[in-house]
């Protein structure tokens, strides 16, 4: 009962341990973002809009003042284009009676000249002169028309560009109103402020002039209150303001994730807001190139008109000049008359013109205000629309920072909603990598025990533990190689480029290292088929030697001398293994030709049997001599073979103490064990003597 207390004692302050170091972590969370863990769903406040600059110093002017001044300038607009229409297509125009008059003094002047030509070559030379002085006068009325036709010319011109340009100030000066007064209609309307958002009032020329067709609508300054976007974008505000009460209590990922997606609403107003100030800025440019278009037209219209109006008190003065003359010099009264006539039309026509100057500088002096105006309204829609881009700026900057991912927020949020998978996939690798590792080398053994049986215990264990190195990497490899791309993948790098770059790169390892391959799997063929182990006695190509080391690449064989030998697998085409299962030491005894042969294969297998009954080496022979008998008649001796069935690597010791006893028991037995010698003998015709009989051993 007490160890019970105890345990329970023990785990409450394990629980209290842990509530505190959970309370310090959230603690300096809250310490480095204290927005990490927001109270309620208050969201904040938007800044105010800055405020825009004044026109002269004033405030600027409302949208009734704004209708007002844009009607009036159509109303004035179009009865400036009603006057020059009406001056273009008046069919007693300036430029038709210019044209006329000058037709007619330039055909009497062609006229004139044929004459004269016509009396020189008649000879009438005093009568040429006489019409000479003549044409005198009407080459001085030829140039005053010609020059009058050239000004109506010039200002039938400039009055046809003057009413084209015109009439595309008009057009857009009623896209404005047209926006402008759909603007204020939608401000006006019965609309509850906490569905729409504040947008400061834009003067007439901030509205959005861009140049569309006469069926397109206009674009309102103010979103209306039915515009989808609005309604969407404020109902969506609100829905995740206010969350309803019966839903559960959000988790933190979920509140991260509401928190991104307002800020981008956001900033997709804002910047909505921005492009819309943008166009209004843009237009107002339009508006202001096409205002200076018509200005310097007028200008020029209005230089045209004064040229003629100079032209006309000139034709004045000459006529009064004239009249003067003729009256000091008596002319006929009809001819004083039709001078006076001519002189009242000038005047007139003076007096005309001079009205029309004053009506086109009046005109000039409208467009300049109107153009002051909107120079005016210019700068507050570029101010504005910068004002409304670094707003928008602001949004996108709020996003980044929500979207950082080492704030200390964002940090929570990813280790509560990506920790827990990770957690389980290191764990899940980790396990599978050890399970890999205390099951291959069972199964190795397995099926090494189902391969063969050769070798002591030690050497199969060698080789098992061999395999299970090949099988441990290969598992380890795949394991490891998946948990981490599934690792990579949770924490939201691409895999799929990953795993092409490494198909890549094995396929060029692959070409580049085709014998360090055909080397390793050589070598695990080598392990799995169990062609030769360590310790075993083998042949490979020239070399021989004693296997001391097997890894998957190369042998190592040290020879009788000592040296040793690396073998890549990949160069071995034919291996001869002295020591594979078990071993056979053969023995060629040699033997005198006058020996008994049977006599002497009987010694030979009962000196192996005693062999085998020796307590020493017995346990190395695995079977009784095997006698195969004469194996070859040689120059000095007979050749009897034999062998013993050994283990492996003991061929050698048993032959050495065969070799002893068949030596030791000849030299008791008397058995001759020749050596090699050549015996000459000599050819006589005649006997030979007695004495001289000789042999040589060699």
């Amino acid at each position: 009962m007490a160890e019970t207390n105890g345990l329970s004692r023990t785990s409450r302050k394990m629980i209290l341990v842990s509530f505190g170091i959970l309370a310090l972590a959230l603690g300096g969370v809250w310490l480095l973002d204290p927005d990490a863990f927001p109270t309620g769903s208050v969201t904040e406040a938007e800044p105010p809009p800055p405020a825009l600059p004044t026109e002269y110093g004033g405030s600027p002017p409302s949208d009734a003042e704004r209708i007002a001044r844009l009607q009036r300038s159509i109303d004035g607009q179009r009865k400036y284009l009603d006057k020059l229409n009406g001056q273009l297509n008046d069919p007693n125009s300036e430029f038709k009676q210019a044209e006329k008059r000058f037709q007619l003094v330039d055909a009497e002047r062609e006229t004139a000249r044929r004459e004269i030509q016509d009396l020189k070559d008649a000879g009438k030379t005093l009568e040429a002169a006489a019409r000479e002085t003549a044409l005198k006068d009407i080459d001085a009325r030829w140039q005053r028309l010609r020059d009058r036709f050239n000004l109506a010319i010039q200002e039938h011109k400039t009055l046809q560009e003057s009413i084209a340009a015109a009439t595309k100030q008009l057009h857009e000066d009623e896209q404005a109103l047209a926006r402008l007064s759909g603007a204020a209609s939608s401000s006006s309307s019965s609309t509850p402020a906490s569905e729409t958002r504040s947008v400061p009032a834009a003067p007439p020329s901030t509205a959005t002039e861009k140049k569309t067709s006469p069926s397109s609508s206009p674009t309102s300054l103010l979103p209306a209150p039915s515009s989808p976007l609005t309604v969407s974008s404020e109902s969506s505000s609100a829905s995740l303001a206010a969350p309803s009460p019966s839903a559960p209590a959000a988790q933190p990922a979920n509140h991260v994730s509401r928190e991104v997606e307002r800020a981008r609403e956001e900033a997709k107003l804002k910047e909505e807001d921005a492009k819309k100030a943008e166009s209004k800025a843009q237009s107002i440019s339009e508006r202001i190139e096409t205002l200076n278009e018509n200005i310097a037209l007028t200008k020029k219209l209005l230089e045209d008109t004064r040229r003629r109006a100079d032209l006309e008190q000139q034709t004045k003065t000459q006529l009064e000049n004239e009249l003067k003359q003729k009256t000091s010099a008596n002319a006929p009264a009809t001819e004083l008359q039709s001078l006076t006539r001519r002189i009242e039309s000038a005047q007139q026509r003076f007096q005309q013109v001079l009205n029309e100057t004053r009506s086109t500088t009046d005109h000039l002096h409208d467009l300049q205000d109107e153009l002051n105006r909107l120079q005016a309204a210019q700068i507050r829609a570029l101010r504005d629309a910068d004002a409304k881009k670094q707003a928008a700026d602001a949004a996108e900057e709020r996003i980044a920072q929500l979207q950082n991912p080492f704030r200390p927020r964002n940090i929570v949020h990813w280790l509560l909603t990506h920790g827990p998978r990770l957690f389980l996939i290191a764990l899940g690798t980790l396990l599978f990598y050890h399970l890999s590792r205390a099951f291959s080398r069972r199964l190795v053994q397995i099926m090494s025990q189902g391969t063969s049986k050769r070798g002591t215990k030690h050497d199969r264990e060698n080789r098992a533990q061999t395999l299970a190195g090949v099988f441990n990497s290969a598992l380890s490899l795949l394991i490891l190689g998946g948990g981490s791309l599934m690792m990579l993948d949770e924490v939201g790098i691409p895999i799929v480029p990953l795993m092409g770059g490494a198909a890549v790169l094995g396929l060029a390892v692959a070409f580049g290292a085709q014998n360090l391959i055909k080397d390793y799997f050589s070598g695990f063929m080598v392990l799995l088929e169990d062609q030769y182990g360590i310790n075993d006695v083998v042949k490979i190509g020239d070399v021989s030697g004693l296997v001391e080391h097997i890894s998957l690449r190369t042998t190592v064989l040290r020879d009788l001398e000592g040296t040793v030998h690396f073998i890549p697998h990949g160069t071995i085409t034919t291996v001869s293994n002295q020591t594979h299962g078990w071993s056979r030491a053969l023995f060629d005894v040699d033997i005198d030709y006058k020996e008994d042969i049977d006599r002497v294969m009987q010694v030979l297998l009962e000196i192996g049997r005693e062999l085998r009954r020796d307590p020493s080496f017995g346990p190395l022979i695995l079977d009784d001599p095997e006698m195969l008998g004469v194996d070859d008649l040689s120059d000095s001796s007979v050749v009897i073979k034999f062998f013993l069935k050994t283990r492996p690597l003991q061929q050698w010791t048993v032959k050495r103490e065969m070799l002893r006893r068949i030596k030791k028991r000849f030299d008791e037995l008397g058995i001759e064990i020749p050596y090699p010698h050549q015996t000459v003998h000599h050819r006589y015709d005649s006997p030979p003597p007695p004495t001289l009989p000789y042999s040589r051993s060699a």
